[in-house]
């Protein structure tokens, strides 16, 4: 199983505030490099970074990526289409797991799923996380709807600063979650771009089917 430590920001560093440059410098970086064979030719460079403190997560994921799409607009809408990053998260056992995807222009998707059993289009028990959350999980992207009118099909860098609360997790689980250091989540982070010329499908756990929503393959993700 792969594992993934999570650094803790400095006792004064302020709530809900992304990290400087050189509080990201302390984070460990993770590579999202398993690609799938079932995807084109396509292989971004994609790497994130996670810190915590109190009140909750910051994740920073940065692509030297090509064929980048943008056409989800709304909370909720399918970004697994476009240009598209993912963190799935499973804090307490026996109550599912969360997956928060992004697309490249931060539009999110965010549901919760207890019972991953498929079921045609859809999973035995889940359900979408209402609005409240798409206020609470602030986005940070380099780049702008207006700028991705169209797909970018010429080499192209860009980045998404994630601050996920640890309150929105607690209310979607049903109890306080804090982690400690020496607490160990699972999880898993991906990338994916299925609706674009050249779609990808890419895990840090790697997968063994094409597949994100498969639990027994996540890492432990270690609070430091």
């Amino acid at each position: 199983m792969v594992k993934y430590t999570v650094n803790q920001l400095p006792a004064n560093h302020k709530a809900g505030i992304m990290p400087t440059e050189q509080e990201w410098a302390e984070a460990n970086v993770l590579n999202i490099d398993d690609f799938r064979p079932e995807g084109s030719d396509a292989r971004p460079e994609v790497k994130c970074r996670v810190l915590y403190d109190a009140s909750g997560l910051y994740l920073r994921y940065a692509l030297k990526d090509r064929w980048v799409k943008c056409t989800a607009k709304n909370y909720q809408d399918s970004v697994c289409e476009d240009s598209c990053v993912e963190f799935f998260v499973e804090p307490v056992q026996g109550k599912g797991y969360m997956n928060f995807e992004l697309n490249a222009c931060g539009v999110m998707l965010l549901y919760h799923v207890i019972d991953w059993t498929e079921v045609g289009d859809a999973y035995a028990d889940y359900y979408a996380v209402g609005d409240y959350a798409n206020d609470a999980v602030k986005r940070y992207p380099t780049l702008k709807p207006e700028e991705v009118t169209e797909e970018i099909t010429d080499p192209c860098s860009w980045e998404l600063g994630v601050y996920v609360p640890f309150s929105v997790l607690s209310k979607e689980f049903g109890l306080t979650l804090q982690p400690a250091k020496g607490t160990v989540w699972h999880g898993n982070f991906y990338t994916c771009a299925d609706g674009t010329s050249h779609p990808r499908w890419a895990a840090w756990s790697p997968v063994n089917v094409l597949n994100f929503h498969l639990p027994e393959c996540f890492g432990e993700i270690i609070f430091g």
